[in-house]
């Protein structure tokens, strides 16, 4: 396949090149020379510099040194040297197949004392060639000055305009190599790769330094990797298993956090629903209750009213029983000698009196001991419950103090010492601590609301962070997709170029010059998004091809003309022949008139002069051409003769006509002498008629009818040169021949005419023939202008390219706003981050310690505990003081029981005197009745008395009864009221815990079993289930405490809230203070924690299985299948390629005899559990169709710990997973090359270890090292496009080895189809496996400033110098 070569490379102002052009010979180049001469300089400055303008010193220098750098090759040294220079390198590279030229070149200025050197670099593809159409210097200024000015970056790029390319930066300039010239499509480092190895090849410290282990290095390097496409379905999974992983450990967590709130949640609504089902058993308890307790006090109260009459009744009859009684009495009390009974009774109701009075006073005095007793105790009690509340106030005090330090209240302290002094106005104290508190509580809210809303901005900066992350990313890839179609339409720009170039170069009729392929290129360079019109680069050709065209036709036109022309000629023509040929006659010149006339006149009316005559017979020739030309002059030779020699009659007056009348001239010589009379039938002429016409003419043979004798004048004298007819005489010189006297005369002048007119006619016809070639020539020409045309390179592919562009470029725009709006929208959250992360700061500068909302959330926690302590210590503080006031009254109440019971004592001594002295009384008086004899009346007074007082008892007693029965129907109804209220209250309260109830159960926050079997419309059932939750739950909930519970499902919330935050989780407390948790992520549809778990635990299963289905794709579908095939694909290549490397080695028999052999070997498998390399590629190489299931597994399991290796590797190193992955499936890595030789007659190759290699002489040490060289550089070359160029650079080539081998190593070099330069001191390269060579032999003598350049041309047979 015929490729890109280089053809020729030129200096321009460089070190000490003023200008120079290296002819190549099909790509290859010999710099000779000795040390010093220039000759590496002059290659290091084509080979890699041109090849992408990397200017450091070390690059340019063949030992790697940094000692020169690339100013001191234009600027010399300080002393001699030049101030601003700038010069320019070259390479221009010829493709055979499509004969086109591209050339690449670099420009550098260097100023003396600027920072750095000023670089262009440019590609010129119109097929122009340096210093043949196009110069790097200004042309018209080297006409005039014979200076070579070199172009500056301006006008070089208007000089290259549309033809090529101009760019300003190196990476660029590579850029701008790698794909016009070598084609390069990947963006990895190939191209970098290539040039590093040929800076390594081009080294003269091949032969010294390498050794076979270094090769192999080079070796595996230069294999192909596996690419990024190849790579690409293994990154997306393992992108996708990263994403899968990351998303299933952040479900998990999530899980982890929402399995504790919901276990807490549960439990809270577990304790709800066990509270409120035992609300519901007590208040259905206490209805039954009080509903039993309501039927019990009717009951009682129609007792009481049935009780009351028997009572009113009873009364009634007693007080009849006492009025009988009185009535008797007070008959008896009439009596006579009463007065002693009645002083009787008045003292023993006096002594009465003073017993129950001494029972009272007892009784008293017992009591109040009894209550002192109970006082002292009570004090006792109070005193050490004192005790204790003084105690639990210190560690109240104690709590308040650590709750103080945690919220920074710094104002406890003041209360504190306050209320440890004690004081009375402990109330105002609390108010005041309360409000302080209080006021506390609100600049924590405040800064807590501050640190959520910091939180919040943080985490929505965070996200938006991201979202610009994820948005960079796609634009990222935007970018690369639409550079990458940019890339696309640049190249197919440039394909379309060399196409346009090429059309221009087959062109055989269209005229395109090389400015109108200027216009048509920079058309085409305008060719984008914008502007699509594709007819403005065919404008040019279009115009051209009108004009041409235009040309062409006009052309035709002309000849269709002159054929029309020819045609009407040739038509008149040949009726003119064919009229001669019928009829015609010769006859003089006449006008149409008298043909008119002389056509109408009747026969044998005569005839003219010519027709009736001939000429004598001793004429010659010449005297015959003569008399008939003056004939013809003198009018005579046309002129009528009529019949009888007189004028006849004529029908029309206008005829035109000249006729003779004859007039004799007798003696005279005339006319008849030397013409003879022959008149036709047709005439009516006689000869007398016509001898008579003649004799009126003198013929004068030898007189001069033009001399001035008037005496002439009298005559009509005909001669031979002249005549004279009176007064008109003339003078001719004679025709050739006669043409109308005489009939042959007359027949020869017909031949003649037809012959002449033949003639004519066949000119004409031979014109015509070659107009009709002509014009079928221009329409030839014609078809080609309109093919030429028409293979004008078409734009359906670009569009192509443009289409894609365009759709690439609206979705970079599209994803570079998208980028910008995120970028504004994190901004934007950035700001009121930091507005908010101000706001906290500046909230939160009184405090050290109190910053972040979970030090806030705690500190703002422990207000309510601090509140709750303190409203503790207050309620200790007053039970304590309580206490106190109850011991100081208990103990006034002692002391003044104590005085009570001294007075008593003192009363009831009194009263047992009193006693002592009526009793007495009372015994002196008993005598005396005893003594009267009144003791009948007297017992049957006290008789009545006493049924009177047991009457009166009885009916006091009923009356009390009736009144307690009254009191008693009275409390009765009162409770009867009271109970109906009660019941009515708790059947409110039970329908309220129903309902509470029944909500809690609607909120099917509690999964209950059994519940479907419970019909919730009854009271009975509901009451049932509910018994039945109590009992259910009181295990776990009877003893917990709601409030502690609330606590920890509220601390709980708040904790796992962070991480849970993109379900939006939010807390609401519903009137009656009930928590409900839900999660809002979708407003129209709010899930419960529960089935929020269940839903990520439904995902987490599916990210599973998702992780499940991408490891069976990892391993079967891609490892195994498409990145398995290009591993294949690699292997079988790299096989090959060794193989083919390995057979070329061996061929190369050196003079030494040794061969070389290159083998690619298996290394040993990194642990017993994977499989040895060997039996891996075998597997690899194997059909998969073809492998059984266990097999698959094998290798499945092999690259599945490999795999788990390399993340483990990752995690260790914290590097990218996909790097360890890549190396892990980096097939160059499982072989190692080895180098075996033989030598002599051994029959076996031995591996070319490093101690083996050292014993080698040089030129087998250049050969062991060359040969794989080459074939890696062969390997870099196989990345570019097929007919890029393969260019090689070697420094001192192949020194040391021998004159034999080397024409091996040149042959080698042949095979490969490199293109090369190379250096020597000593070689010149004739050999006869190279083709042809360019050898340029360098002088330098002494290190002087001029270089002498010998060109010489080896063209496969023998070495010839090359004039220049």
């Amino acid at each position: 396949m015929k490729r890109w070569r280089m053809n020729r490379m030129g200096i321009l102002n460089f070190w000490l090149y003023d200008e120079e052009v290296f002819e190549l010979e099909q790509g290859r180049l010999l710099f000779r020379g000795a040390n010093g001469s220039g000759k590496s300089v002059t290659m290091q400055s084509f080979i890699p510099l041109v090849l992408d303008g990397d200017k450091r010193p070390e690059r340019l220098d063949s030992f790697g040194s940094r000692d020169r750098r690339m100013e001191y090759y234009l600027l010399g040294d300080n002393e001699t040297g030049h101030m601003d220079r700038t010069g320019y390198l070259w390479i221009e590279f010829y493709h055979e197949e499509k004969q086109s030229y591209k050339t690449i070149g670099i420009a550098l200025r260097a100023r003396r004392g600027a920072a750095q050197m000023i670089f262009w670099g440019f590609l010129l593809e119109d097929g122009r060639r340096i210093n043949r159409d196009f110069y790097l210097y200004d042309y018209p200024n080297w006409l005039e000055t014979k200076k070579k000015v070199p172009l500056t970056r301006k006008a070089l790029t208007e000089a290259i305009g549309a033809g090529g390319v101009v760019v300003q930066e190196q990476a660029a300039y590579r850029d701008l190599v790698k794909k016009s010239i070598f084609g390069f499509k990947d963006h990895n480092d190939s191209y970098k790769d290539l040039l590093k190895l040929l800076l390594e090849i081009r080294s003269p410290k091949l032969s010294k330094e390498f050794r076979p282990s270094s090769i192999y290095s080079i070796l595996t390097n230069s294999l192909p990797a596996l690419t990024d496409d190849e790579l690409g379905d293994l990154s997306d999974v393992l992108e996708d298993m990263d994403q899968i992983s990351e998303r299933l450990e952040e479900l998990q967590i999530q899980i982890q956090e929402l399995e504790g709130l919901e276990k807490q949640y549960n439990h809270y609504n577990k304790v709800l629903l066990y509270q409120a089902s035992l609300e519901l058993k007590v208040q259905n308890r206490t209805f039954n209750d009080r509903k039993k307790e309501l039927d019990e006090c009717r009951r009682n109260l129609d007792s009481a009213i049935d009780c009351g009459i028997a009572l009113k009744t009873r009364i009634t009859k007693a007080e009849l029983e006492i009025e009988k009684i009185q009535s008797e009495l007070d008959y008896l009390l009439q009596s006579e000698g009463l007065e002693k009974p009645r002083e009787l009774e008045r003292l023993h109701t006096d002594y009465k009196k003073l017993k129950e009075q001494y029972a009272a006073v007892s009784k008293r005095m017992a009591d109040n001991e009894k209550r002192v007793q109970a006082w002292q105790k009570e004090i006792a009690e109070k005193k050490t419950l004192r005790d204790e509340l003084f105690c639990k106030q210190n560690s109240l005090l104690e709590e308040l103090e650590s709750y103080a330090r945690i919220m920074e209240f710094y104002e406890h302290d003041i209360y504190h010492r306050q209320w440890q002094q004690g004081g009375d106005d402990y109330v105002r104290c609390a108010d005041h601590w309360n409000q302080d508190l209080l006021a506390h509580q609100g600049k924590l809210k405040a800064a807590v609301q501050a640190a959520e809303g910091e939180r919040e901005a943080s985490l929505d900066m965070t996200k938006e962070k991201e979202r610009w992350g994820e948005c960079y990313r796609k634009r990222s890839l935007a970018e690369e997709e639409y550079l990458l179609a940019e890339e696309k339409f640049g190249a197919g720009k440039t394909q379309l170029k060399e196409r346009i170039i090429s059309w221009r170069q087959d062109l055989s009729q269209l005229e395109v010059s090389n400015e109108a392929v200027g216009h048509i290129l920079t058309a085409l360079s305008e060719l984008n998004q914008d502007n699509r019109n594709y007819e403005s680069v065919k404008s040019t050709v279009n115009d051209l091809f009108l004009d041409q065209h235009q040309r062409m036709t006009n052309q035709v036109l002309i000849l269709e003309q002159r054929f029309r022309e020819f045609e009407e000629k040739r038509e008149l023509l040949q009726a003119e022949l064919d009229s001669w040929r019928i009829h015609k006659e010769p006859e003089p010149v006449r006008s149409p008139l008298r043909t008119k006339c002389r056509g109408e006149r009747a026969e044998r009316m005569g005839a003219p002069l010519y027709t009736v005559c001939d000429f004598s017979a001793d004429l010659s020739e010449m005297e015959k051409a003569q008399i008939e030309t003056t004939l013809e002059q003198a009018g005579l030779l046309d002129a009528w003769i009529l019949p009888g020699g007189r004028m006849g009659y004529f029908a029309h007056e206008k005829d035109e006509e000249i006729w003779i009348e004859p007039c004799e001239n007798p003696g005279a010589d005339t006319l008849l002498d030397v013409l003879e009379p022959c008149p036709s039938e047709a005439s009516g002429l006689t000869k007398d008629d016509i001898a008579l016409v003649l004799s009126s003419f003198i013929w004068s043979g030898e007189t001069d009818c033009s001399q001035g004798d008037m005496r002439l004048a009298a005559f009509n004298l005909i001669g031979k040169t002249g005549f004279r007819l009176g007064a008109l005489a003339g003078q001719n010189s004679a025709k050739e021949q006669a043409e109308y006297i005489g009939v042959e005369n007359r027949q020869k002048a017909k031949r003649r005419m037809i012959d002449q007119l033949e003639q004519q006619v066949l000119e004409l016809e031979n014109q015509q023939s070659m107009i009709r070639e002509d014009v079928r020539r221009e329409h030839e020409k014609q078809a080609i202008l309109t093919a030429e045309k028409e293979c004008f390179p078409d734009d359906r592919e670009i569009q192509l390219c443009l289409d894609d562009l365009t759709s690439k470029a609206h979705l970079f725009r599209a994803a570079v706003d998208q980028e910008k709006e995120a970028e504004r929208i994190f901004h934007k959250k950035e700001a009121v981050w930091k507005e908010r992360k101000v706001e906290l700061t500046e909230i939160t500068s009184a405090w050290t310690r109190l910053k972040t909302l979970s030090v806030l959330r705690e500190a703002l926690n422990c207000v309510s505990d601090y509140r709750t302590s303190l409203s503790q210590l207050k309620t200790e503080f007053v039970h304590f003081r309580s206490l106190q006031n109850d011991c100081d009254n208990y103990q006034g109440y002692i002391d003044e029981t104590n005085e009570q019971i001294s007075d008593d004592q003192f009363e009831l001594s009194g009263v047992l005197k009193a006693q002592m002295l009526m009793e007495s009384q009372i015994s002196q008086l008993e005598e005396l009745i005893e003594a009267k004899g009144l003791r009948d009346i007297f017992d049957k007074i006290d008789r009545c008395k006493q049924t009177k007082k047991d009457l009166s008892n009885e009916v006091s007693k009923q009356r009390d009864e009736l009144e307690q029965n009254n009191k008693l129907q009275g409390n009765l109804e009162d409770q009867l009221h009271t109970k109906q209220e009660r019941l009515e209250e708790a059947s409110e309260n039970l329908k309220v815990s129903v309902s509470n109830w029944q909500t809690e159960m609607k909120l099917g926050l509690v999964s209950v079993e059994h519940a479907d079997t419970y019909n919730l419309a009854e009271h009975r059932d509901i009451v049932r289930l509910a018994e039945q939750l109590v009992k259910a739950f009181k295990e776990a909930c009877g003893s917990l405490i709601k409030e502690t519970v609330i606590s920890d499902l509220v601390a709980e919330f708040s904790k796992v809230n962070v991480n849970l935050r993109e379900y939006a989780l939010e807390r609401e407390s519903l009137e009656n203070g009930r928590i409900i948790i839900r999660s809002n992520r979708d407003r129209m549809n709010p899930m419960t924690p529960r089935e929020l778990l269940k839903e990520l635990r439904d995902r987490e299963a599916e990210q599973r299985l998702l992780l499940t289905e991408q490891d069976k794709k990892l391993y079967s579908e891609i490892i195994i299948g498409s990145v398995g095939k290009s591993i294949q694909l690699k292997i079988h290549q790299a096989f090959d390629w060794i193989d083919k490397m390995d057979r070329l080695m061996k061929q190369r028999n050196t003079s030494s005899g040794l061969r070389l052999s290159l083998k690619w070997v298996p290394l040993p498998p990194q642990s017993e559990s994977e499989l040895d390399t060997d039996t891996l590629v075998k597997l690899l190489l194997s059909d998969t169709e073809r492998l059984d299931e266990s097999e698959i597994n094998r290798m499945i399991e092999h690259f599945r710990k490999r795999i788990l290796l390399a993340k483990e590797s990752a995690k260790e190193d914290r590097g990218s997973l996909r790097k360890y992955i890549n190396e892990m499936l980096d097939y160059r890595t499982w072989f190692t090359f080895r180098l075996d030789f033989r030598k002599g007659d051994q029959s076996n190759y031995r591996e070319l270890t490093n101690s083996r290699f050292n014993v080698l002489s040089g030129g087998e040490k250049a050969m062991a090292m060359y040969i794989p060289l080459f074939a890696a550089a062969n390997s870099r070359y196989s990345k570019a496009e097929a007919d890029a160029p393969k260019i090689l650079a070697l420094d001192e080539a192949f020194a040391g080895v021998d004159d034999s081998n080397m024409r091996d190593m040149f042959e080698l070099l042949t095979d490969m189809d490199f293109d090369y330069i190379m250096t020597s001191q000593v070689l010149w390269g004739c050999y006869d496996t190279v083709p042809s060579l360019a050898i340029y032999e360098i002088h330098r003598p002494k290190d002087i400033d001029v270089i002498t350049l010998l060109h010489y041309r080896w063209n496969g047979k023998q070495k010839l110098y090359v004039e220049n």
